[in-house]
């Protein structure tokens, strides 16, 4: 029987997410489970709900596997749910710890429960308390250095290496090829004209100010969306598309992964590119990024990749992908992420598209 399938339609508030619901999902990864009461912390809020639920069970029988008193609930629960939802945001990370988690070569959380509702386009998954065992989690307020990143960048190429070429985890009807204006998870990139950016620029100038070679909206519209015509040119494999410093924790010095929910097959220089420009400062980005490009490529060769892309080629992509980090972090709603972390993206982002002329190796 295939685990973590919602038998029942998913909760859709914090509210919902019952001592008999609980039992219901947990049973399908410890069968025999009941939990008798639960206790959910203050949620965090943003693209989705996160809460940490304390659970007490009916005593354990011979037989059934015990689980944890604490683990970490993340769902659509926020106002904004029910649109963000249509895009698949909740399923796909669902779906990705149903059929991907255990066959990749990187680490993830422990994942108890995994379930979608095709009706609602809700995704719930129960995970790991990873503080129960003392990991240390990355902040975008804490950059990183040349020599953490250069572990990130190792992880990352694992995964890239893994699935380089696109197949066979590509083929799964959850994980988008590249950015397509057509399709339905386009609508929140289209929602993004030139006078969108132009508000947000505006909005932000007193505390980020736009080097002028970038401070144009119409050219940072374009530029992303030719890079969306490069996005689904080989060579392809699967990305985590958000692997910012947020979403990674370090266990024992080795780094584990958060958030699938943006998943692609696309081109490695997307994670590499995102996860340098928005996790290191600007200075330490610019010591540091064509010595960590070059460690990325030799690291692909080490996990598999006969044939990685040669310095010139990675150095181009690297250059044109931030147009995706540039794009993304200058219109990052305060509700999605805290407006100091928005500001801190931004200012990297910016910089970086000045330094690497971004706008200029996509053409605009």
């Amino acid at each position: 029987m295939e685990k973590f399938t919602a038998r029942h339609s998913l909760p859709m508030a914090l509210e919902e997410v019952t001592p008999e619901w609980l039992t219901d999902a947990l049973s399908e990864y410890a069968p025999g489970t009941r939990v008798i009461s639960v206790d959910a912390s203050e949620p965090i809020h943003g693209t989705s709900t996160n809460a940490q639920l304390t659970l007490e069970y009916a005593p354990h029988r011979s037989g059934v596997l015990p689980l944890p008193a604490t683990m970490w609930l993340k769902a659509g629960f926020e106002e904004h749910s029910a649109q963000t939802a249509m895009y698949g945001t909740y399923e796909s990370e669902a779906l990705f710890y149903q059929r991907l988690a255990s066959i990749l070569p990187f680490r993830t959380p422990t994942c108890y429960y995994a379930g979608t509702d095709p009706d609602s386009r809700q995704g719930i998954v129960l995970l790991e308390d990873l503080a129960a065992r003392q990991v240390t989690f990355g902040k975008a307020t804490e950059p990183v250095d040349a020599d953490t990143a250069a572990l990130v960048l190792d992880g990352l190429a694992r995964l890239h290496a893994a699935t380089w070429g696109g197949a066979p985890y590509g083929e799964l009807p959850f994980v988008r090829k590249g950015i397509s204006y057509e399709e339905d998870g386009a609508h929140y990139f289209k929602a993004q004209t030139p006078e969108v950016v132009a508000e947000w620029i505006g909005r932000r100038s007193g505390v980020v100010p736009v080097p002028a070679a970038v401070n144009n909206p119409e050219r940072i519209v374009r530029a992303f969306w030719r890079l969306a015509e490069l996005s689904s040119l080989p060579p392809l494999c699967l990305i985590h598309s958000d692997a910012h410093i947020d979403n990674i924790y370090f266990d024992t010095g080795v780094p584990g992964f958060l958030d699938f929910q943006a998943l692609y097959v696309s081109s490695w220089a997307w994670d590499a590119s995102y996860f340098m420009v928005k996790s290191m400062t600007v200075e330490e980005r610019r010591r540091s990024e064509v010595d960590l490009l070059k460690y990325y490529l030799d690291r692909l060769s080490r996990h598999g990749v006969s044939s990685p892309p040669s310095f010139d080629a990675a150095w181009l992509a690297y250059r044109q992908y931030n147009a995706y980090a540039l794009l993304t972090s200058i219109v990052n709603p305060d509700s999605f992420k805290p407006a100091e972390i928005n500001i801190a993206w931004t200012s990297r982002a910016v910089n970086a598209a000045d330094d690497l002329d971004t706008l200029g190796a996509l053409g605009v």
